[in-house]
C-alpha cells in the first residue's frame, strides 16, 4: 500500500493533508529537513475525469477595463480556443479521458459561433466515447444554449449546478 492509497478518497474534493512544519531561519541551515514531496495519484481503478475550469481553458479576460473580476465572454477567438485546449488536455493526460466537465460560472455571455463549435466538440467528444458535461451555466449563457439547440445535443443531464453536483453523478 503505498501513501496514497491511504488517503480519504470516497468525497471529492481530497481533503487537504497537514503540513509537516518546519522552523527555518535560514536557507542554509544543514539541520533543515523537508519531508519528501510524495506525488498524488488516484487510486487504481478510479475514472479518469478532466475537469477544464474556465481560466485553464485560456479565455479569461477582464469585462471591464478597471474591473478586478476576471470574465469572459464565449465568442471568438473563444470557440476555437476552448476546442484545442480540451483537445489538447485530453492528448497529454496519462490515462485515456472518459469525461470532461467544463466549468462555465465565469462565462457571461456567448454567441452563435460559440454554440457551434460546443455542439461540434460534444459531437467529437462522443465519437471517441467521452462525456461532455457542463457545470455552474449562467442563466443567460443556458438561454442562449437553449435557443441555439445546444441543450438538446448535449442533453438536459449534462448541464448541473455545481462542479460537485457533475462529479457526484458521475460517481452514481
Amino acid at each position: 500500500m503505498t501513501n496514497n492509497d491511504s488517503l480519504q478518497r470516497s468525497a471529492l474534493p481530497i481533503p487537504d493533508i497537514a503540513p509537516v512544519k518546519t522552523t527555518t531561519f535560514s536557507v542554509r541551515d544543514p539541520d533543515t529537513k523537508n519531508p519528501p514531496i510524495v506525488p498524488l495519484r488516484p487510486p487504481t481503478g478510479a475514472p479518469n475525469m478532466l475537469v477544464v475550469l474556465i481560466d485553464d481553458v485560456g479565455l479569461v479576460r477582464p469585462a471591464r477595463a478597471k474591473a478586478r473580476s476576471r470574465f469572459c465572454d464565449l465568442s471568438i477567438p473563444g470557440p476555437a480556443i476552448l476546442r484545442n485546449r480540451v483537445e489538447e488536455l485530453i492528448q497529454n493526460a496519462e490515462t485515456p479521458v472518459h469525461t470532461v466537465i467544463l466549468d462555465a460560472l465565469m462565462i457571461i455571455g456567448t454567441d452563435l459561433t460559440a454554440c457551434e463549435t460546443v455542439i461540434d466538440v460534444n459531437e467529437d467528444l462522443e465519437k471517441r466515447g467521452i462525456r461532455f458535461l457542463w457545470a455552474q451555466v449562467r442563466a443567460n449563457v443556458r438561454k442562449t444554449f437553449e435557443r441555439a439547440g445546444v441543450i438538446e445535443h448535449l442533453g438536459e443531464d449534462s448541464i448541473f449546478p455545481s462542479l460537485e453536483a457533475a462529479v457526484s453523478a458521475l460517481s452514481r
